[in-house]
């Protein structure tokens, strides 16, 4: 019966129908839908067809026909949105992959385009066949055209390019631009490689990693700041050395941005450009006063939503003919809630329509008699320029800079006046249209094209960027002519050689050396699985980076020309124990003659850096032919700290490295030796820091407090070094495009391939007792973390401060928490210890990370750590440093973890010192292997009698790990820390009384088991427990060392007799 109406037009009786029942089936929905469709009322079957695919997911007539409506609204977005899904559903489909390549053309990516157009032509019928060819043949030249302009990135995340697509087409006669909607921070480096401008489209957190990315040197960059961003901290955090232009789309935003970041004026230039409504797309109407009013925003504090409600219920006491119609999705539930009860409450039901997310807004405007704007703040108002258009009049609320943008006669300050302006008789449709003339988008794009314009020269090339004070910036920054590779060799000769005579211990924990491997390790990590790699390292120096990767479960040679250094990575590793890194005497510039071939990554860090142009590049051939991927470490230009202790060093002849050059950015050179540029970022959080001893060694640690407050905030770059990665395969190149956090590189039996990260669950755990002071920022730094799979397992151990309720309070605000945070509630203090355990005992991961709570988490540490576990699995045991901080300060002091030959070096070192060195903290842990630990102390605890352990409690876990020999090796890693706290007055590290009385149990449990395992002999142990009771008196004075001695001697008894 449908069917037959439908066949028949009677489209309006089918839509009675459906009005009044349900539609059931796949084809009532589709026949109700296009049965609005056929009568213009494109919102209306939108409506339909989503419903329809909330029905039925994947419904390709839902999925086909809203293609098609979104593609003839020129909503790329949406088309984008409904066109791919379809596409996986059915390739063949022509009309979809006409539809596509449109879309890619647009979004000026015409490899897709292409790809897509090639399926439509393969698909489309013979009647059809010669009208989709010409349209082929016109892609085709418009492609050539294109190609041979400048290139224009507009840069933004997913959803951030509403008021972007009309500029976009504006300018595609002038610049092929491509729009890049980015999830990633290599997303945001890709597109600004590919670019000749880059335009990021809000002043946000792309615009921070962009601007701050080294790769951005030499490129034309835009910055355009809209409303929310002045109201953050965002716009600090941008990089405006590097940005040509600000723009500002209303002065009063401008004048904002100056008062809240004056620091800024003078660094970048700016203009206003006001935004542009494009008065074609909107047809203009004259009309008269009525009854329909609109209002029109995302639906949100924002936009004062209540005082809307207000305005309406004094109309309908004039008059229940009044109607506001209101277009918007609610962006707070609690909104939602609240302005639908007060609907019903203020008795408005009749009087107020939520329409929700509109599409069509030409078609849902016809009707409509004013439009209300209630906002608090606006950048531009394009509801209002809009309705304007349309012939609507305007009643705006008077918010700051509105008078600026709009006539005062279309602004009312209170709720009555507003009531007058819609009740008066006043209307001039014409007027209003002719003043929103003057914000057409005709307009916009001119103002636009001029900025470019001024970019590029007259043969359509870039302007060479500059410096602030004008000089030219050269890219790669040659110090000097480096004519002669033997310049250098003597000084690597005399410090391999004073290396020899040092203690590997020493060399391999000098702390700016090894912080630096440790985040070089974790950089491949990114994009490689590193176990099982096939390495090369070309000038191993120390050995100790070949090293570091072997110890991640690479297969690893280091090759240097100096035979001194040979010896030292020799000895180093001989030291270590470790056997699965091979050092031999090799030339940098002759591999492949001397048969170093077939790597999978070959690479150096600290050596390109002393050649010239014509060394560097013939060393990047030789590495290219010798493994599939490259990577470079050398200095990095940007380092004004290292720049400056390297020509304070040279003038006080204290530069014991040579002629050392710095770079901004290696893809020139990279293209020169014929190696495709992938990726390049900055490291060495720590490392830079260490050059200022150079300079004056107590600023050290204010320049490390000053590096780790940026690199706990998300700055980028941070450090010296500059790392880039490239391959001179094109094969190699695009598998490196398919990496993403989920997906990274595999080296298996001489294949390369994809696989799949499997990120484990975690569960963090947090005992705290009466930690009232530090629930605010626990949930805040948790809140940031960055991690597919965790819970957080708080475990209140008593508290009598009513932290307990300030957590549950404090939750509310963290919406995306609530599902991950689990609170449990012991009835009395147990300690921490025990604490601990209930945690372990009630939560659901896999792994397990433990925190306190006054402390602070580094929100990529879990991403960062699952990837090394990944690698290593769990025989090594990872150990993280301890960044002090007091308050929301670093202090610039951190607590490193040692790299130790042996394990047990690490108990005697943590015995001498009555001391951990090792912590449970802030690391991931087998769940099941810290379980068997747990149980076996527990056991032993009660037995003995231990109800509370506060002090040396996480120590005494792993020095069982390591006793048990549950591990083979600890590393120490520093591509992340925990923010140690040290100004609370409560910590039990301030506990003087506490630790004498605790620390003895660990004392004598490590000894204990040492002599039960004859670890060591009876000498060692005497001696061994005369140096911990000769360091108590030390620490502790003689009226503690006395309950110290007491305590020990007690329970060294205890822990004969019960193991």
């Amino acid at each position: 019966m449908i069917k037959e109406l439908y066949d028949s037009g009677k489209y309006e009786e089918i839509i009675d129908i459906f009005s009044n029942e349900k539609p059931v089936t796949q084809s009532d929905y589709l026949l109700y839908a296009l049965s609005y469709y056929n009568l213009n009322k494109k919102n209306k079957a939108i409506g339909v067809l989503k419903e329809m695919l909330k029905k039925f997911p994947g419904n390709p007539d839902a999925l086909f026909n809203l293609s098609i409506i979104y593609y003839q609204l020129k909503n790329w977005n949406k088309v984008k949105e409904y066109a791919e899904q379809y596409f996986r559903l059915d390739e063949n489909s022509w009309e979809i992959n006409d539809i596509l390549s449109d879309l890619y053309v647009f979004e000026g990516n015409f490899e897709k385009a292409l790809k897509h157009m090639g399926l439509a032509l393969k698909n489309v019928p013979e009647k059809l066949l010669v009208e989709l060819k010409n349209k082929f043949y016109l892609l085709k030249e418009r492609i050539q055209t294109a190609t041979q302009k400048p290139k224009l990135a507009i840069v933004c995340i997913v959803g951030g390019d509403k008021f972007i697509n009309d500029i976009i087409e504006g300018l595609s006669n002038d610049y092929w631009v491509r729009k890049f909607i980015v999830k990633t921070d290599r997303e945001i480096y890709k597109a600004i490689d590919w670019a000749d401008i880059v335009w990021f489209e809000w002043a946000d957190q792309v615009a921070i990693v962009g601007t701050n990315y080294p790769g951005i040197i030499g490129k034309k960059i835009i910055v355009r700041l809209h409303s929310y961003e002045v109201f953050s901290e965002l716009p600090r955090r941008i990089n405006w050395s590097n940005v040509d232009k600000l723009i500002f789309v209303a002065p009063h935003i401008k004048e904002i941005f100056f008062r809240e970041f004056s620091d800024v004026a003078g660094r970048v230039a700016t203009e206003v450009v006001f935004n542009g409504v494009d008065l074609n797309k909107l047809t203009f109407k004259e009309r008269k006063p009525g009854y329909n009013i609109a209002w029109v925003a995302d639906i949100s504090y924002k936009k004062n939503p209540p005082m809307m409600l207000q305005i309406i219920k004094k109309l309908k006491e004039i008059n229940s003919n009044y109607k506001l119609h209101v277009a918007g999705s609610f962006q707070d539930k609690r909104y939602e809630y609240y302005l639908k009860y007060m609907v019903k409450e203020m008795g408005l039901e009749d009087n107020v329509i939520f329409y929700g997310w509109v599409d069509d807004m030409d078609e849902w405007w016809e009707d409509k008699n004013y439009l209300l704007s209630t906002s608090i703040h606006e950048s531009f108002g394009y509801n209002i320029a809009e309705a304007m258009s349309k012939g609507i009049k305007p009643i705006i609320h008077n918010f700051y800079g509105v008078k600026e943008l709009y006539p005062d006669k279309y602004i009312y300050d209170t709720v009555d006046e507003a009531v007058k302006m819609i009740t008066s008789d006043e209307y001039n449709s014409k007027e209003y249209r002719e003043f929103i003339e003057r914000f057409s988008l005709e307009k916009q794009i001119e103002n636009i094209k001029q900025i470019l314009k001024n970019m590029v020269d007259k043969d359509g090339l870039l302007l060479t960027k500059t410096k602030n004070d004008g000089s030219f910036i050269n890219l790669r920054n040659n110090d000097a002519n480096i004519s002669q590779v033997e310049d250098n060799v003597s000084c690597w000769k005399k410090l391999w050689s004073n290396y020899l005579r040092t203690d590997p211990v020493k060399i391999a924990n000098e702390i700016f050396g090894v912080t630096l491997r440790s985040e070089f390790a974790e950089l491949l990590s990114r994009f490689f699985y590193i176990k099982d790699a096939k390495i090369l390292e070309v000038g191993t120096g120390t050995g100790l980076t070949s090293l570091e990767l072997s110890l991640w479960g690479a297969k690893v040679t280091g090759i240097d020309i100096e035979e001194e250094s040979i010896k030292l990575a020799k000895m180093i590793a001989e030291r270590y124990d470790i056997h699965d890194c091979n050092f031999k005497l090799g030339n940098g510039f002759e591999l492949t003659k001397q048969g170093f071939k077939d790597y999978d990554i070959v690479f150096n860090v600290g050596v390109l850096e002393h050649f010239d142009d014509t060394h560097i590049i013939k060393m990047l051939k030789e590495m290219a032919e010798s493994g599939k991927y490259i990577i470079i470490g050398v200095p990095y230009s940007g380092s004004a700290v290292y720049k400056l202790a390297k020509d304070y060093s040279q003038k006080k002849n204290t530069w014991e490295y040579g002629v050392e050059r710095d770079f901004f950015t290696f893809k020139q050179l990279f293209k020169e030796a014929g190696i495709i540029p992938l990726y390049e970022e900055v490291i060495g959080v720590i490392s830079e820091a260490g050059y200022v001893r150079r300079i004056n060694p107590e600023a050290t640690n204010i320049a490390i407090a000053h590096n780790l407050k940026k690199y706990f905030e998300g700055y980028s770059p941070v450090g010296s070094w500059l790392i880039s990665i490239g391959t001179k395969d094109q094969k190699y190149a695009r598998l490196f495009e398919d990496v993403n956090d989920n997906r990274k590189i595999r080296f298996q039996e001489g294949k390369v391939i994809i696989k799949e990260v499997k990120f484990p669950s975690v569960s963090i755990i947090i005992p705290f007792y009466n930690g009232k002071n530090y629930i605010s920022q626990a949930l805040e730094n948790i809140s940031h973390i960055k991690y597919p799979d965790f819970e957080v397992v708080f475990v209140n151990d008593g508290s009598e401060d009513g932290s307990d309720e300030l957590l549950k309070d404090g939750l509310k605000k963290y919406k995306a928490l609530r599902d991950k945070v689990v609170i449990h509630n012991l009835e009395k203090n147990i300690g921490t210890f025990r604490a601990r355990y209930e945690g372990v005992k009630a939560c659901n991961g896999e792994y397990i990370f433990f925190h306190d709570i006054d402390d602070v988490i580094f929100t990529r540490s879990l991403e960062k750590l699952a990837l090394h576990k990944a690698n290593i699995g769990d025989d090594y045991y990872i150990a993280v440093s301890c960044a002090l901080k007091r308050g929301s300060d670093f202090t610039g002091e951190v607590w490193y973890r040692q790299f130790l030959p042996d394990l047990m070096d690490y108990v005697l070192l943590e015995l001498n010192l009555l001391s951990g060195r090792i912590s449970l903290i802030n690391t991931l842990l087998n769940k099941k292997l810290l379980k068997e630990v747990y149980q076996k102390l527990m056991a032993l605890f009660d037995d003995i009698g231990i109800e509370k352990m506060k002090v040396a409690e996480d120590t005494i876990i792993v020095d069982e790990f390591l006793l048990g020999k549950m591990v083979k090796r600890i590393i120490p890693v520093f591509y992340t820390y925990l923010g140690y706290e040290i100004g609370n007055s409560f910590s039990m590290s301030k506990q003087i009384e506490q630790r004498a009385k605790d620390i003895p149990i660990q004392c004598a449990y490590v000894l204990v088991n040492l002599k039960k395992k004859e670890i060591f002999g009876e000498n060692e142990l005497n001696e061994l427990e005369n140096k911990i009771l000769s360091r108590a008196m030390q620490i502790y004075g003689e009226s503690l060392f006395k309950v110290f001695h007491n305590n020990f001697k007690y329970y060294k008894s205890m822990f004969t007799a019960k193991l």
